[in-house]
Protein backbone atom coordinates (compact mmCIF):
# COMPACT_ATOMS: atom_id res chain seq x y z
CA UNK A 1 0.00 0.00 0.00
CA UNK A 2 1.33 3.75 -0.85
CA UNK A 3 2.54 5.43 1.91
CA UNK A 4 3.47 2.39 4.10
CA UNK A 5 5.88 -0.10 4.90
CA UNK A 6 4.64 -3.45 5.80
CA UNK A 7 2.47 -4.28 9.07
CA UNK A 8 3.73 -6.96 11.30
CA UNK A 9 0.76 -8.92 12.45
CA UNK A 10 1.82 -9.31 16.41
CA UNK A 11 3.67 -7.28 18.62
CA UNK A 12 5.67 -8.96 21.67
CA UNK A 13 7.45 -7.46 24.89
CA UNK A 14 11.21 -7.43 23.76
CA UNK A 15 14.28 -5.89 25.15
CA UNK A 16 16.36 -4.05 22.39
CA UNK A 17 19.82 -2.40 22.56
CA UNK A 18 20.53 0.77 20.53
CA UNK A 19 23.51 3.07 20.26
CA UNK A 20 22.80 7.06 20.05
CA UNK A 21 25.24 9.59 20.19
CA UNK A 22 27.23 7.05 21.66
CA UNK A 23 25.53 6.05 24.65
CA UNK A 24 23.76 2.13 24.68
CA UNK A 25 20.31 2.23 26.19
CA UNK A 26 18.57 -0.87 27.85
CA UNK A 27 14.68 -0.68 27.15
CA UNK A 28 12.19 -3.16 27.90
CA UNK A 29 8.74 -3.01 25.63
CA UNK A 30 5.51 -2.98 27.24
CA UNK A 31 2.85 -2.75 24.71
CA UNK A 32 0.92 0.54 24.60
CA UNK A 33 3.24 1.88 27.49
CA UNK A 34 6.11 3.45 25.81
CA UNK A 35 8.28 3.07 22.36
CA UNK A 36 9.67 -0.08 20.30
CA UNK A 37 13.69 0.51 21.22
CA UNK A 38 15.18 -0.93 17.50
CA UNK A 39 18.44 -0.55 15.66
CA UNK A 40 16.50 0.91 12.60
CA UNK A 41 17.33 4.85 13.61
CA UNK A 42 17.72 7.36 11.32
CA UNK A 43 18.94 10.95 11.82
CA UNK A 44 16.06 13.72 10.43
CA UNK A 45 18.24 16.02 8.19
CA UNK A 46 17.35 19.38 8.11
CA UNK A 47 19.55 22.73 8.01
CA UNK A 48 19.36 25.80 10.61
CA UNK A 49 17.47 28.49 9.22
CA UNK A 50 16.71 31.19 12.18
CA UNK A 51 17.05 31.64 15.51
CA UNK A 52 15.59 34.82 17.60
CA UNK A 53 16.03 35.91 20.77
CA UNK A 54 13.61 36.91 22.94
CA UNK A 55 10.32 35.64 21.23
CA UNK A 56 8.10 32.54 21.49
CA UNK A 57 5.55 30.63 18.74
CA UNK A 58 2.49 29.19 17.76
CA UNK A 59 2.27 26.34 15.23
CA UNK A 60 -0.22 24.59 13.06
CA UNK A 61 -1.12 23.05 9.74
CA UNK A 62 -3.62 21.21 7.88
CA UNK A 63 -3.36 18.30 5.16
CA UNK A 64 -4.30 19.28 1.25
CA UNK A 65 -3.92 16.02 -0.39
CA UNK A 66 -6.81 15.64 -3.09
CA UNK A 67 -8.16 19.38 -2.28
CA UNK A 68 -5.05 21.54 -2.63
CA UNK A 69 -7.07 23.94 0.14
CA UNK A 70 -8.46 24.49 3.71
CA UNK A 71 -8.05 26.41 6.81
CA UNK A 72 -5.02 26.62 9.29
CA UNK A 73 -6.77 27.80 12.78
CA UNK A 74 -4.22 29.40 14.09
CA UNK A 75 -3.75 33.18 15.55
CA UNK A 76 -1.40 35.77 16.65
CA UNK A 77 -1.72 35.72 20.49
CA UNK A 78 -3.08 38.91 22.06
CA UNK A 79 -0.81 41.53 23.85
CA UNK A 80 1.48 40.38 21.27
CA UNK A 81 3.95 41.73 17.96
CA UNK A 82 4.82 39.78 15.18
CA UNK A 83 8.21 39.07 13.73
CA UNK A 84 7.73 36.69 11.27
CA UNK A 85 5.26 34.14 9.94
CA UNK A 86 6.71 31.24 7.85
CA UNK A 87 4.28 29.21 5.67
CA UNK A 88 5.28 25.55 4.74
CA UNK A 89 4.15 23.30 1.66
CA UNK A 90 5.04 20.06 0.40
CA UNK A 91 4.31 18.59 -3.42
CA UNK A 92 4.92 15.41 -4.64
CA UNK A 93 5.94 15.64 -8.59
CA UNK A 94 7.91 13.92 -10.92
CA UNK A 95 10.28 17.06 -11.26
CA UNK A 96 9.33 20.21 -9.22
CA UNK A 97 6.46 22.00 -11.59
CA UNK A 98 6.80 25.76 -12.47
CA UNK A 99 3.69 26.55 -10.75
CA UNK A 100 4.70 24.05 -7.21
CA UNK A 101 6.10 27.47 -5.56
CA UNK A 102 2.88 28.83 -6.20
CA UNK A 103 0.01 29.05 -3.12
CA UNK A 104 -3.09 31.52 -1.99
CA UNK A 105 -3.27 32.68 1.60
CA UNK A 106 -6.77 34.63 2.58
CA UNK A 107 -6.42 35.01 -1.71
CA UNK A 108 -3.35 36.71 -1.96
CA UNK A 109 -0.89 34.88 -4.02
CA UNK A 110 2.28 34.01 -2.68
CA UNK A 111 5.47 32.34 -3.90
CA UNK A 112 7.56 30.39 -2.13
CA UNK A 113 11.17 29.16 -2.19
CA UNK A 114 11.78 25.03 -2.68
CA UNK A 115 14.48 24.75 0.25
CA UNK A 116 14.67 21.35 0.11
CA UNK A 117 13.97 17.96 -1.94
CA UNK A 118 13.99 14.12 -1.99
CA UNK A 119 12.10 11.08 -2.56
CA UNK A 120 8.37 10.86 -2.21
CA UNK A 121 7.24 8.85 1.64
CA UNK A 122 6.43 6.01 -0.42
CA UNK A 123 4.12 7.16 -2.69
CA UNK A 124 5.66 7.99 -6.59
CA UNK A 125 7.37 10.61 -7.98
CA UNK A 126 9.30 13.33 -5.49
CA UNK A 127 8.95 15.54 -3.01
CA UNK A 128 9.65 19.09 -2.33
CA UNK A 129 9.26 21.90 0.39
CA UNK A 130 8.72 25.30 -0.15
CA UNK A 131 8.45 28.06 2.46
CA UNK A 132 7.45 31.69 2.10
CA UNK A 133 7.55 34.65 4.24
CA UNK A 134 3.73 35.73 4.75
CA UNK A 135 3.87 38.39 7.38
CA UNK A 136 2.32 41.10 5.19
CA UNK A 137 -0.90 38.99 4.69
CA UNK A 138 -0.75 37.76 8.68
CA UNK A 139 -0.58 42.08 9.47
CA UNK A 140 -3.38 42.12 6.68
CA UNK A 141 -5.68 39.68 8.44
CA UNK A 142 -7.10 41.62 11.64
CA UNK A 143 -3.66 41.75 12.31
CA UNK A 144 -3.21 38.40 12.87
CA UNK A 145 -5.80 38.08 15.03
CA UNK A 146 -8.37 36.08 13.27
CA UNK A 147 -9.60 32.59 13.51
CA UNK A 148 -7.56 31.38 10.47
CA UNK A 149 -5.74 31.46 6.95
CA UNK A 150 -7.38 30.31 4.38
CA UNK A 151 -5.62 27.72 1.93
CA UNK A 152 -5.96 27.62 -1.20
CA UNK A 153 -4.36 27.80 -5.46
CA UNK A 154 -1.92 24.60 -4.85
CA UNK A 155 -0.10 22.44 -7.51
CA UNK A 156 -3.08 19.29 -7.07
CA UNK A 157 -4.41 17.21 -9.80
CA UNK A 158 -6.85 16.06 -7.82
CA UNK A 159 -9.26 18.89 -6.06
CA UNK A 160 -12.90 16.40 -5.08
CA UNK A 161 -11.16 15.24 -1.59
CA UNK A 162 -11.17 11.29 -2.39
CA UNK A 163 -9.19 9.42 -0.12
CA UNK A 164 -5.66 9.23 -1.43
CA UNK A 165 -5.47 5.70 -1.27
CA UNK A 166 -8.21 5.55 -3.98
CA UNK A 167 -7.03 7.95 -6.48
CA UNK A 168 -3.62 9.43 -6.40
CA UNK A 169 -2.04 11.55 -9.26
CA UNK A 170 1.03 14.17 -10.02
CA UNK A 171 1.05 16.50 -8.84
CA UNK A 172 0.28 16.10 -5.57
CA UNK A 173 -0.24 18.48 -2.43
CA UNK A 174 0.64 16.88 0.84
CA UNK A 175 0.80 19.41 4.32
CA UNK A 176 0.36 23.02 4.46
CA UNK A 177 2.15 24.38 7.80
CA UNK A 178 2.68 27.83 9.78
CA UNK A 179 4.78 28.82 12.18
CA UNK A 180 4.46 32.13 13.31
CA UNK A 181 6.86 33.89 15.85
CA UNK A 182 6.12 36.50 18.13
CA UNK A 183 7.50 38.69 21.05
CA UNK A 184 6.12 42.00 22.83
CA UNK A 185 8.11 45.26 22.28
CA UNK A 186 6.72 47.11 25.35
CA UNK A 187 6.83 44.61 28.00
CA UNK A 188 9.97 42.67 26.58
CA UNK A 189 8.62 39.77 29.03
CA UNK A 190 9.68 37.31 26.45
CA UNK A 191 13.47 35.65 27.55
CA UNK A 192 13.07 32.31 25.58
CA UNK A 193 15.10 31.90 22.04
CA UNK A 194 13.19 30.42 19.04
CA UNK A 195 15.38 28.03 16.34
CA UNK A 196 13.99 26.86 13.45
CA UNK A 197 15.18 24.15 10.90
CA UNK A 198 13.42 23.11 7.79
CA UNK A 199 14.28 21.47 4.43
CA UNK A 200 13.22 17.87 3.77
CA UNK A 201 13.95 14.42 4.96
CA UNK A 202 12.39 11.78 4.23
CA UNK A 203 12.11 8.52 5.93
CA UNK A 204 10.57 4.98 5.50
CA UNK A 205 9.49 3.88 8.99
CA UNK A 206 11.92 2.44 11.90
CA UNK A 207 12.65 5.09 14.59
CA UNK A 208 14.44 8.81 13.66
CA UNK A 209 16.21 11.08 15.96
CA UNK A 210 16.99 14.41 16.51
CA UNK A 211 19.55 16.41 18.74
CA UNK A 212 17.67 18.82 20.73
CA UNK A 213 19.13 22.95 21.23
CA UNK A 214 20.23 22.67 25.05
CA UNK A 215 17.63 24.50 27.08
CA UNK A 216 14.49 23.67 25.15
CA UNK A 217 11.56 23.21 27.09
CA UNK A 218 8.85 23.20 24.03
CA UNK A 219 8.76 21.55 20.35
CA UNK A 220 6.94 21.61 17.25
CA UNK A 221 7.16 19.22 13.88
CA UNK A 222 5.60 19.77 10.43
CA UNK A 223 5.52 16.45 9.15
CA UNK A 224 3.65 15.05 6.10
CA UNK A 225 2.46 11.86 5.24
CA UNK A 226 1.35 11.04 8.73
CA UNK A 227 -1.84 8.55 7.81
CA UNK A 228 -3.52 5.81 8.94
CA UNK A 229 -4.79 2.72 6.90
CA UNK A 230 -8.71 2.57 6.45
CA UNK A 231 -10.22 4.18 8.90
CA UNK A 232 -7.88 3.05 12.36
CA UNK A 233 -5.79 5.65 13.92
CA UNK A 234 -1.96 4.88 13.13
CA UNK A 235 0.16 5.50 16.14
CA UNK A 236 3.37 6.83 16.45
CA UNK A 237 5.38 7.29 20.33
CA UNK A 238 7.78 10.12 21.02
CA UNK A 239 10.54 9.52 23.18
CA UNK A 240 12.48 12.27 25.03
CA UNK A 241 15.79 12.01 26.26
CA UNK A 242 17.21 15.02 28.27
CA UNK A 243 21.03 14.39 28.69
CA UNK A 244 22.96 10.85 26.50
CA UNK A 245 23.34 8.01 28.52
CA UNK A 246 19.76 7.74 30.01
CA UNK A 247 16.36 6.30 29.17
CA UNK A 248 14.23 8.09 26.84
CA UNK A 249 10.77 8.80 28.42
CA UNK A 250 7.85 8.36 26.30
CA UNK A 251 5.96 11.30 25.91
CA UNK A 252 2.91 10.57 24.51
CA UNK A 253 1.29 8.51 21.57
CA UNK A 254 0.60 10.60 18.69
CA UNK A 255 -1.55 9.71 15.86
CA UNK A 256 -0.94 10.96 12.66
CA UNK A 257 -4.19 11.25 10.97
CA UNK A 258 -5.94 10.61 7.39
CA UNK A 259 -9.35 10.46 8.32
CA UNK A 260 -12.61 12.14 9.08
CA UNK A 261 -12.89 13.82 12.55
CA UNK A 262 -16.23 12.08 13.16
CA UNK A 263 -14.21 8.49 13.17
CA UNK A 264 -11.18 9.26 15.51
CA UNK A 265 -11.43 12.10 18.29
CA UNK A 266 -8.75 13.02 18.22
CA UNK A 267 -8.70 17.32 18.49
CA UNK A 268 -5.35 17.65 16.56
CA UNK A 269 -7.13 16.26 13.34
CA UNK A 270 -5.71 17.89 10.40
CA UNK A 271 -6.58 16.33 7.06
CA UNK A 272 -5.33 13.30 5.67
CA UNK A 273 -1.61 13.36 5.36
CA UNK A 274 -0.09 15.85 7.37
CA UNK A 275 0.48 17.00 11.30
CA UNK A 276 1.55 19.54 13.16
CA UNK A 277 2.46 18.18 16.57
CA UNK A 278 3.47 20.92 19.66
CA UNK A 279 4.95 19.36 22.78
CA UNK A 280 5.87 20.52 25.80
CA UNK A 281 8.58 18.92 27.11
CA UNK A 282 9.22 17.03 30.83
CA UNK A 283 12.12 18.67 31.63
CA UNK A 284 14.70 21.55 29.97
CA UNK A 285 16.97 19.91 27.09
CA UNK A 286 20.98 19.35 28.87
CA UNK A 287 23.66 19.25 26.18
CA UNK A 288 23.54 16.01 24.11
CA UNK A 289 19.21 15.91 24.41
CA UNK A 290 17.70 13.93 21.88
CA UNK A 291 13.80 13.26 20.60
CA UNK A 292 12.83 9.43 19.15
CA UNK A 293 10.00 9.33 17.03
CA UNK A 294 8.47 5.64 16.30
CA UNK A 295 7.42 5.75 12.83
CA UNK A 296 6.99 2.24 12.96
CA UNK A 297 6.22 1.55 9.61
CA UNK A 298 5.04 4.58 8.21
CA UNK A 299 6.77 6.85 5.73
CA UNK A 300 6.99 10.47 6.18
CA UNK A 301 8.86 13.71 5.29
CA UNK A 302 9.99 16.16 7.67
CA UNK A 303 9.18 20.39 6.68
CA UNK A 304 10.59 22.07 9.81
CA UNK A 305 11.45 21.71 13.58
CA UNK A 306 10.90 24.70 15.79
CA UNK A 307 12.45 24.62 19.11
CA UNK A 308 12.02 27.16 21.67
CA UNK A 309 13.50 27.63 25.53
CA UNK A 310 15.91 29.34 27.32
CA UNK A 311 19.95 29.93 26.47
CA UNK A 312 22.48 28.98 29.31
CA UNK A 313 24.07 32.16 29.43
CA UNK A 314 26.45 30.94 32.05
CA UNK A 315 27.79 28.19 30.10
CA UNK A 316 29.46 30.08 26.87
CA UNK A 317 31.14 26.59 25.71
CA UNK A 318 27.95 24.42 25.62
CA UNK A 319 27.00 22.82 22.54
CA UNK A 320 24.23 23.69 19.71
CA UNK A 321 22.91 22.30 16.53
CA UNK A 322 23.82 23.55 13.06
CA UNK A 323 21.86 20.39 11.92
CA UNK A 324 19.22 17.99 12.51
CA UNK A 325 21.71 15.25 12.05
CA UNK A 326 23.41 14.97 15.31
CA UNK A 327 26.06 17.09 14.01
CA UNK A 328 27.45 20.35 16.65
CA UNK A 329 28.25 23.60 15.80
CA UNK A 330 27.31 26.92 16.79
CA UNK A 331 24.08 29.19 16.49
CA UNK A 332 24.65 32.78 15.79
Amino acid sequence: MAGLLGVSAQITPTVEDISLQGAAITQTYVPGTADIIETNISNVSLNLFRTYQNASYVAAGIGVRNTGRGTISLRLPHNTDLIDAWLYWKILNSTAGIHDNEITVNGIRVTGTQIGSGPSPCWAGNGSTYRANINSVVQSTDDGRSSGFTIGGMSTLITDGRSPWDAFSLPAAEDVGLIIVFNNTQTQNFTDRVIIFDGYSEHNGGMTAFQVPEGTNMYSSIIGDGQVIGVQPYIKSVSFRDRPGVVPINLQNVTLNGVAPSITSRSTYQGSLSDVDTFILPSTALPGATLIWNLANDCVAYDALVFQGQVNTTNTTQPNVTSMSLTLGTIP
